[in-house]
């Protein structure tokens, strides 16, 4: 796991009641989602690449396949079905989410071309313009519940009933909270014990409802937004859960199992050439990394107070730095932003944006060619900048 300077906040035991927590599948246990002709072909795949074993897996990530609506979040029919199209004569190997993270965390190798696809919210979508593809080809996904969409009966998202029909198709039913809130913010007025009842509640609730409902409990949640703070990443850990985020690369065995990233893939990102180059992407071999503020003091958070606005990022890489020279970072809402080395036979880095960075969301990407035809490690770097008040605002 790559070190980081980050604070572990003392998980305090809310008043209330503990809340019942569903019971885990076992790693062995997780074929039992899936149609037997799935399982077969995964055997398959294993037995065929047992001489070609791979250290990493790309995640994909959806929201919402819609012909009509052009946003961040959406891609076409049309669109979803040229990115299937693509893995398919590309012999990409598409897994249970759960056996890849399984398979990284024990740091055992997988398939070459291994890849999980996600989709987020329950959108009704999903049932409608994914699920005969993915039907069609026997292939795994997941979807992140959202438990009150999914209790509004509305026609815009899925149904417990549509839910349960594709779990038998091979669907992972996972956890995206209760309500979709932004888990990571506080009031003025409430105290840390409430927020962090509050949160427990979001997670661990939404799972036993899961599990109620769908049979299936797997321990992945995906933080509404893709927001985490060192505060909500401890309730994480303690509560035995997997954390997905939002921000772009591929995971490997040194990934942080708190904060998986995922390649959206939806609106801008849904281009067929940024698809393939992500989906030949490699995990940036990051093994040490440190935030600065504008002056060049230590941050101990990617949460920002309000008068950071250009943060440092700082990496050292492990292997050879032959290749340094050829590293490229991006910063939101900006082209390449520059890249000193500290030092080369370190792998020592560091990088800052030219522009204010906005206040809530942001990321910086960085890429660096691996060696292979078209091939890159990758490596984002989410922040969030806090408002005057403290409080966070969505972009």
């Amino acid at each position: 796991m790559i070190k980081t300077t980050t604070l572990t906040p003392k998980l305090v035991k809310p008043k209330s009641a503990k809340p019942k927590l569903a019971k885990p599948r076992s790693a062995k246990s997780w074929p039992a989602t899936l149609r037997l002709g799935q399982v077969i072909s995964l055997l398959f795949i294993m037995a065929c690449h047992a001489g070609y074993a791979a250290e990493h897996a790309i995640i994909l990530q959806y929201h919402q396949i819609n012909p009509t609506l052009s946003s961040d979040t959406s891609v076409t029919p049309e669109q979803f079905q040229a990115h299937v199209d693509y893995l398919k004569a590309n012999k990409f190997n598409v897994l249970p989410l759960e056996y890849i993270i399984e398979r990284l965390r024990q740091k055992k190798t997988l398939p070459e071309k291994a890849v999980a696809i996600t989709f987020d919210d329950a959108h009704h979508s999903i049932y409608k313009h994914a699920f005969p593809t993915l039907k069609q080809h026997d292939w795994p996904f997941t979807i992140f519940v959202t438990i009150k969409s999914v209790d509004a009966n509305s026609r815009s998202f899925l149904s417990w009933e549509q839910l349960r029909e594709m779990g038998q198709y091979g669907a992972t039913i996972a956890n995206h909270s209760i309500s979709h809130d932004y888990l990571i913010r506080r009031s003025h007025q409430a105290s840390y014990q409430d927020w962090q009842a509050k949160v427990i509640a979001e997670i661990t609730q939404a799972e036993s409802r899961i599990e109620a409902e769908t049979g299936q409990s797997h321990r992945l949640f995906a933080y509404p937004y893709g927001e985490y703070s060192a505060e909500l990443l401890t309730i994480v850990e303690k509560l035995e859960f997997t954390g997905l985020g939002q921000h772009s690369g591929p995971i490997g065995y040194n990934s942080n199992f708190l904060t998986l990233p995922r390649f959206p893939v939806s609106g801008v990102f849904a281009e067929l050439k940024s698809f393939a180059i992500k989906l030949a992407s490699r995990p940036m071999p990051v093994i040490n990394k440190t935030f600065r503020d504008n002056h060049g003091n230590t941050l101990t958070t990617h949460v920002l107070p309000h008068d950071v606005v250009k943060p440092v990022l700082e990496l050292q890489l492990s292997g050879s730095n032959t290749q340094l020279s050829q590293l490229n970072c991006f910063a939101s809402g900006e082209n390449a932003i520059p890249i000193f080395i500290a030092d080369l036979h370190e792998g020592k880095i560091r990088t800052q944006s030219t522009q204010d960075i906005g206040i809530g969301r942001s990321r910086y990407n960085c890429t660096l060619p691996t060696g292979e035809a078209g091939s890159y490690y990758w490596f984002s770097q989410p922040w969030i900048r806090l408002a005057r008040d403290s409080k966070w605002q969505a972009n």
